[in-house]
């Protein structure tokens, strides 16, 4: 008797999930859907099911990035009950995610395509906004919140290309949490 092998059913955030992996791991140019469906051990006609082709799949793993990492943590930050705190757990938070850096770094560079270069510069307006209104909820004024904002986002684009460059560099140690205490002082105002 000759059993059919069973393909595993996916779903769209399956293969944005996926997408983004490959961004991550491979870089933009890599996002196919022939390699991308071998990577998940399917056929193509999973990914057709879901996606009219590749910008389509591309659109949709860029909105669930821009969800996870900018609007869930904003959301998740906000639980803070101070500025001071939201700031601090913010710094804390996302400088070495290593995946989300090295994600970041991947988009960074494949943004020279108008649907990544539009979403990085919606995601960097919105996380340097949010900045500016933690600073000016510690009570900087709009021109000092600009800038602390600016010089925070700043550090962070610095750091994730530290990380994902240099990791050995920059870790999880002793050395990481002295440099996190330096920036918060510097950076958080009392």
């Amino acid at each position: 008797m000759n059993k059919k092998k069973s393909q595993p059913r996916l779903s769209a955030k399956d293969w944005e999930q996926a997408a983004l992996e490959m961004i991550r791991d491979e870089g933009i140019a890599a996002l196919a859907v022939e390699p991308l469906a071998r990577r998940l051990g399917v056929t193509k006609g999973s990914f057709y099911w879901h996606f009219k082709n590749r910008n389509a799949l591309l659109e949709a793993a860029l909105v669930s990035w821009e969800m996870h990492g900018t609007a869930d943590v904003i959301k998740n930050i906000k639980t803070e009950p101070t500025p001071k705190k939201q700031l601090i757990r913010l710094f804390h938070d996302v400088i070495l995610d290593l995946p989300m850096v090295k994600l970041h770094v991947a988009l960074t560079a494949g943004s020279v395509d108008p649907l990544v270069k539009g979403t990085l510069d919606r995601v960097t307006n919105r996380r340097i906004k949010f900045l500016k209104q933690c600073y000016r909820n510690l009570g900087l004024s709009a021109k000092e919140a600009n800038y602390k904002a600016l010089l925070a986002y700043s550090i962070y684009l610095g750091m994730i290309q530290m990380a994902n460059e240099f990791p050995h560099i920059i870790n999880k140690g002793k050395q990481f949490d002295e440099m996190m205490d330096t920036l918060i002082k510097t950076m958080i105002p009392d």
